[in-house]
């Protein structure tokens, strides 16, 4: 409270604020202790709990944190701006808990998928310019995924897109396998596939010792 001039009213300072959504919470200057106390005792100002207030004296800021009066529209919006910031914050870490878990299941389907066919580095390095070798250089393989049976899809690049044209060593056959290929890197695994088809099923045997590159069909117990 400011010491008034003989004669003057009082005032009070640093014990009221208003609240704006680009300022934060600001004195409010220049209201007599008459004011105030009947703002107080009408219910126009209400105790607002912890905050961080703004003041401007002399034209040097000052501020601190404490309780404060203010009226019940500014406390409203200060609770709606604090659980709009919540809500971003909250909105935030899901996201990032999101791409944190999808990068390690990415992870881990790489770790089954090498794991099961038992390829390394290189046979895939040669397996891979086979097939894109022969099916075009706007084609890539994307991540195993358990849509396609834990194998690799073989998407081609079209209209700002891609385009599913084949499934590479997937461990199982899903309704997709009958009317999209298979490509499979040896014989073995050729074979392996009759035990898997449910229908006729198109192969494509991409095989890095041969470099060959060349067409099936397997039903089921049968290549043909």
């Amino acid at each position: 409270m400011t010491r008034p001039a003989a004669g003057a009213s009082r005032t009070v300072r640093g014990v009221i604020a208003r609240y704006g959504a680009g300022t934060g919470w600001q004195v409010v200057e220049g209201v007599t202790l008459t004011d105030a106390v009947k703002g107080i005792l009408e219910r126009r100002l209400i105790p607002h709990g912890e905050g961080y207030v703004h003041g401007l004296d002399d034209a040097h800021r000052w501020g601190y944190r404490g309780m404060f009066w203010t009226a019940a529209p500014y406390a409203a919006a200060a609770s709606e701006e604090a659980r709009r910031r919540r809500a971003q914050q909250e909105a935030a870490e899901a996201r990032w808990e999101a791409r944190e878990a999808a990068k390690k299941a990415k992870a881990a389907a790489y770790e089954r998928f090498w794991a099961r066919t038992g390829i390394g580095p290189g046979w895939w390095r040669a397996f891979e310019a086979i097939v894109r070798g022969a099916v075009g250089d706007d084609t890539f393989f994307g991540a195993p995924s358990q849509r396609y049976g834990d194998g690799r899809p073989l998407y081609e690049k079209r209209g700002g897109g891609a385009q599913l044209l084949a499934v590479a060593l997937p461990a199982s056959l899903g309704a997709w396998a009958e009317t999209t290929p298979v490509v499979v890197d040896d014989l073995a695994s050729l074979e392996r596939l009759t035990q898997l088809a449910f229908c006729d099923v198109k192969v494509l045997l991409a095989a890095p010792d041969t470099g060959a590159f060349e067409l099936y069909w397997v039903g089921p117990g049968t290549v043909y």
